[in-house]
């Protein structure tokens, strides 16, 4: 009671596996490859731009000027980051060459109070190429850093979540 449909994402887009609403615009982004950004005045969604990522979308989050994409690429999971201010792209790397997660990044969480970010992934199965590891990353002299991996974990990591005023994270 009291839900409706006010509007609808264009039919022709692929399986939509996140959608973040932040100031007004509505972020959809799945396995095509491609996250859009829709302008919203209450009643329609306004295309206004879209952009490539490096892989099928599985999850996304915004701090401050920052959109987060948590993707599957042939290479492993990979984050990357768009600054929407200046347009600068970021792909969060634990170092050189290797890919934010070995498998998928599956969940995104942002403490907002520090500006940390914090992504989950592996399979959902546990295996010999599994990647069940949270990893916490901060900007570091105009670079995003991985700076600590919290392990422990089964299985894939699926969802991410802050409580009680942000103070713990939930997997």
């Amino acid at each position: 009671p009291g839900l409706r449909t006010f509007d609808k994402v264009p039919s022709s887009r692929a399986e939509i596996r996140s959608i973040v609403v932040r100031d007004g615009k509505v972020y959809t982004a799945g396995a095509d490859s491609k996250i859009s950004v829709y302008g919203f005045n209450g009643r329609k969604l306004a295309p206004e731009t879209q952009v490539d990522a490096p892989g099928d979308v599985w999850c996304m989050e915004i701090v401050g000027p920052f959109l987060f994409a948590g993707c599957k690429t042939r290479e492993g999971g990979l984050i990357q980051a768009w600054n929407m201010d200046d347009g600068a792209q970021y792909k969060l790397q634990v170092s050189d060459g290797m890919p934010s997660h070995m498998t998928n990044v599956f969940a995104l969480a942002v403490n907002y109070s520090s500006g940390i970010l914090f992504s989950g992934g592996g399979l959902l199965e546990v295996g010999a190429h599994s990647d069940p590891v949270i990893r916490v990353w901060s900007l570091d002299g105009g670079a995003f850093k991985c700076v600590h991996e919290m392990k422990g974990h089964n299985g894939g990591i699926m969802s991410l979540q802050f409580v009680l005023g942000e103070k713990f994270l939930v997997s």
